[in-house]
């Protein structure tokens, strides 16, 4: 009776505009509707009170008909998302997340989205614009950038079937306290699992395909965060083998022995092996140590994992996190790793260290202690990782296998024994400072393409020749045979020879020459004749 007597004080206070709204309301229901003649005497507003209450009523019954409705079909989505519904769910911190990305900043519904993300493409070298690439010119530098779907739902077709994308944002905490924010992405369809499971799949599968296809010709480096998680820092073009100058085939036969390796994966579990191999490079700053690290990754079309073990934050618990997300077939590189141990000079090599404590040198056939005469209680880390945590983390039970790990020291003697004993480095390979061979080498690779003009020496054995001759004699040495028969050489390939004549042998670093034909690009013949210019001592 209160809601009767209310609908009768507002008919009555207002009926004209009543009628309009109590119209409208009709129309949409598909019900009579009333003029407004038949509401001008008070008799009849009083009718058509009661009139609307009636009809109130009964729209009141529709409006709870159709609230049931909508429950029941939400209730019926619900049912078919839980039950007949197929959902995939992929974390940021994995690379299918990132490919999957790729893949849909490259189809044309992505652009239409009411919600992107627009992200600067870092350290590019894709080549040319693609479609996901708009590329922006401003003051004469060129940015490029990508357009992918932002944070919520978007439906579209694969393969004539329906599928659904979504993208949240959520906040993670890592074992240390530090907060990251972990998106993720969830595909889902409806309908048998089976087969939205090998359609889903396919199109994972679509999504890697398209990543490797721009990746094929670059190396891509990861390197670690504070929570533990591998993160893309970067991809760079891969560096041809042939742009390493070491002596004497070492790259050559460091490749050979990664292949070795990679092709007796069955071997190693047949006896029971650990399928796991580790290098370590040692020699002088500038030396190559990480340039053919980069070339043999290229080579093998693997990507490199670094690790500051130096970096604050890092724990045991967050070490072996890393270690075990190391994707099988991966380069993992710990750079510079004596700086990581606190303790400087005094972690020395000990000059009577026992039989088990020496090893050859696979570089220059010398015997070197392979470890340091300290202990374990005096060898520590700068970060928070335990001595045992590294040991454990390199080649422990839960340690990834099917990777190569590299170290890179400048200081070999201040590395402890434990570390690098056999196991966990199977091979000790010293890059030397540059031979006079290297930097011949070296001078042919950055002017070869010079135009040049092929001239004919004819060398002859130095028992052959006077003294006028003889340094015409030692200089054709490096560059052919000795032999009294005539060879074709090039002008570069003289001067070459003559360069390296002037080079005194392991005094100047790989680094250090490089940098002196970067000066001379172009011209050999300055490079030659301003030798002196590389010679001269350099401040420390």
């Amino acid at each position: 009776m209160e809601v009767g007597g209310a609908v009768t004080d507002i008919v009555m206070a207002s009926p004209s505009r009543t009628v309009m709204w109590f119209n409208w309301l009709c129309s949409q229901l598909g019900l009579a509707q009333v003029s407004e003649t038949e509401t001008e005497s008070s008799s009849t507003n009083l009718s058509f009170a009661k009139f609307v209450l009636s009809r109130t009523l009964v729209i009141a019954a529709s409006g709870a008909g159709l609230y049931g409705l909508q429950v029941a079909g939400r209730v019926a989505w619900s049912y078919a998302q839980h039950y007949l519904s197929y959902t995939v769910t992929l974390e940021s911190t994995d690379d299918l997340f990132r490919w999957v990305l790729q893949w849909m900043a490259d189809q044309p519904f992505a652009r239409d989205s009411h919600n992107v993300i627009i992200s600067l493409l870092k350290n590019d070298i894709s080549g040319p614009e693609s479609q996901d690439q708009d590329a922006v010119s401003v003051g004469g530098l060129t940015a490029r950038m990508r357009t992918t779907p932002g944070t919520g739902t978007l439906y579209f077709s694969y393969h004539g079937k329906v599928i659904k994308f979504q993208r949240q944002a959520n906040i993670a905490m890592s074992a240390i306290g530090i907060r990251s924010d972990v998106q993720t992405i969830t595909l889902s369809m409806i309908g048998n699992t089976t087969h939205s499971h090998n359609v889903i799949t396919k199109l994972l599968q679509e999504a890697m395909q398209h990543a490797k296809q721009k990746e094929q010709t670059t190396t891509v480096i990861y390197a670690s965060d504070p929570c533990g998680v591998w993160v893309r820092s970067m991809e760079r073009a891969r560096r041809p083998m042939s742009s390493v100058i070491l002596k004497e085939n070492l790259a050559e036969w460091l490749l050979a022995d990664i292949k070795e390796y990679i092709d007796r994966e069955s071997w190693y579990y047949a006896r029971g092996i650990p399928y796991r191999r580790g290098y370590l490079l040692h020699g002088a700053p500038g030396s190559g140590k990480t340039s053919i690290i980069t070339a043999l990754a290229g080579e093998l079309g693997w990507n490199i994992y670094t690790l500051n073990l130096a970096s604050g934050g890092l724990k045991d618990d967050t070490l072996a996190q890393l270690m075990r997300d190391i994707p099988y077939r991966s380069i993992l590189l710990f750079e510079d790793v004596d700086a990581a141990f606190t303790g400087g000079s005094g972690a020395t090599l000990s000059d009577n260290e026992d039989s088990e404590g020496e090893e050859t040198s696979k570089s220059d056939g010398k015997k070197k202690s392979e470890g340091s005469s300290i202990s374990d209680d005096n060898t520590t880390l700068r970060s928070e990782v335990s001595f045992a945590g590294l040991i454990n983390a390199i080649d422990g039970v839960a340690s990834q296998e099917g990777r190569v790990l590299f170290l890179t020291t400048n200081h070999y003697e201040r590395l402890h024994r434990t570390l690098i004993r056999p196991g966990r480095v199977d091979e000790k390979i010293e890059i030397g400072l540059a031979t006079q061979d290297q930097a011949k080498r070296m001078f042919i690779r950055y002017y070869e393409d010079l135009p040049t003009t092929p001239t004919t020496t004819t060398t002859t054995t130095s028992h052959d020749t006077d003294n006028t001759n003889e340094s015409t004699v030692v200089h054709d040495e490096l560059l052919l045979p000795p032999t009294s028969v005539s060879s074709t050489t090039t002008p570069v390939q003289k001067l070459a020879a003559q360069f390296a004549l002037r080079v005194p042998p392991s005094e100047l670093s790989m680094a250090r020459l490089q940098c002196y034909f970067m000066k001379h690009k172009g011209n050999p013949e300055s490079a030659l004749a301003n030798i002196h210019d590389l010679l001269q001592p350099t401040s420390s």
